[in-house]
């Protein structure tokens, strides 16, 4: 190629330049992203970069731009970046002059809506095993909504259309703004003390900030903290929210609550008709058995021959009476025998022991006779008592004292006039 066609590289960077910013797209760029390498200069002008998962772009905030700032920028925030591409040509490279940053709130959100799950999740708030079973047939329903708007109007006429004989209770919530989390909280409390068989707590669709006072840990809390079943019916069926993983259950839509609350009453009176048929089929059934069972005894043989029943009870019984008869005899009479010999043994045990006693008596008789003081009376001895006490010494007497003197043939009084002791006593 001839030299006059390559161009210099500021004529290279002043045509990409022109290009870039003459470009009718690239006028104004709305970019989200995360801020990095955030640097404020001492002119007030930010420098930072925006990124992505796999890119970033330089930015420019010059200082007329930055003071309308409310909330000051620093790495990691989420931001809605709004400007036009700008080149600077002495370096070739190309930034974003912002004129606007919006925090983005959705990110910012989304960030706390896992950092609750997570934390919620690690407490055991979503854990199957606490969630209350909701009643088959309420009686008694709980609303906790905003009083105005579709999503009570969805609830009440699913309620009324699948199970009209339901009370319904509706608790006036705001569901929207900085002070719904507060009065949900309360509304549920309330509503907790009503003694209500379920409660369906929700509103409509909107957007994460419209939906946020669901995500938030108060009424995370309240949901599960409440006695009564409850189900969260929040958003569309796409929403998701913190409320849907703590409740009971959860309501696709504020209709879908309604539903999951209710049975249809049209297949719980279809049910009881099939019940009421099947009792009274069963019913035929038990009254044929009857029936059958009742005609069989008429025919039975007890019934109709009840004289040839007794006959053979009066034979059994007088054939059984014979044979106790004959056992009684039977064993009277041994008995008898037994008793005969037991009696002749004991009446020869008790002469042995008779005739032995006497032997043993007559011994004794014998021997008490040789010692009895009679015998030696009859060799013409005697002896002395004073004050019934024998006389066996000199020293037992006085002088003057009267003592009785026993003879084989009786008794004499005699009065002490003189004693004299034995030399050798």
């Amino acid at each position: 190629m001839h030299d006059e066609e390559y161009i210099s590289v500021s004529e290279l960077n002043n045509y990409i330049k022109t290009y870039l910013e003459n470009n009718y797209f690239l006028q104004d760029v709305y970019v989200r992203g995360e801020i990095s390498n955030f640097k404020l200069h001492q002119s007030g002008t930010l420098y930072f970069a925006i990124k992505d998962e796999k890119c970033a772009i330089n930015v420019v905030m010059f200082r007329n731009y930055a003071v309308k700032l409310q909330t000051p920028l620093k790495d990691g925030d989420e931001v809605l970046i709004k400007g036009r591409i700008s080149v600077y040509e002495a370096r070739g490279t190309f930034s974003i002059n912002a004129t606007e940053v919006i925090f983005d709130s959705k990110g910012m959100l989304l960030i706390k809506f896992e950092e609750l799950k997570k934390k919620l999740l690690a407490e055991g708030l979503f854990d199957e095993q606490f969630k209350k079973p909701l009643p088959k047939y309420p009686f008694k329903i709980g609303l906790i909504t905003a009083p105005y708007g579709a999503a009570i109007q969805d609830m009440l006429r699913t309620i009324k259309n699948r199970w009209p004989i339901a009370q319904i209770y509706i608790f006036p919530t705001l569901v929207q703004g900085n002070e719904a989390k507060n009065d949900l909280v309360k509304n549920i409390q309330i509503a907790d003390n009503y003694h209500l068989d379920v409660l369906i707590c929700g509103r409509g669709g909107g957007s994460i900030e419209d939906l946020w006072p669901f995500n938030e840990e108060i009424v995370a809390r309240a949901f599960y903290e409440c006695k009564t079943p409850i189900i969260s019916a929040v958003g569309h069926e796409i929403d998701i929210s913190i409320s849907d993983y703590v409740a009971d259950a959860r309501g696709l839509t504020p209709t879908d609550g309604a539903v999951k609350a209710t049975p249809n009453i049209s297949d719980v009176i279809t049910k009881i008709l099939d019940y009421k048929s099947k009792l009274i089929q069963s019913f035929k059934r038990y009254l044929d058995n009857l029936k059958t069972k009742i005609a069989n005894y008429q025919n039975s043989y007890v019934l109709t021959n009840p004289t040839k029943i007794y006959e053979n009870y009066r034979y059994k019984i007088d054939e059984l009476e014979s044979r106790l008869l004959g056992l009684i005899k039977e064993l009277t009479h041994k008995y008898y025998l037994i008793i005969k010999d037991n009696s002749n043994n004991l009446n020869k045990s008790m002469n042995l022991v008779i005739n032995d006693s006497h032997k043993k008596m007559s011994m004794l008789i014998g021997k008490l006779d040789a010692l009895s003081p009679l015998k030696v009376l009859n060799r013409g001895y005697s002896f002395i008592t004073y004050n019934k006490q024998i006389i066996k010494s000199v020293n037992d007497i006085n002088i003057d004292d009267q003592i009785d003197l026993s003879l084989k043939d009786g008794n004499i009084k005699a009065k002490v006039i003189s004693k004299e002791t034995n030399r050798n006593g």
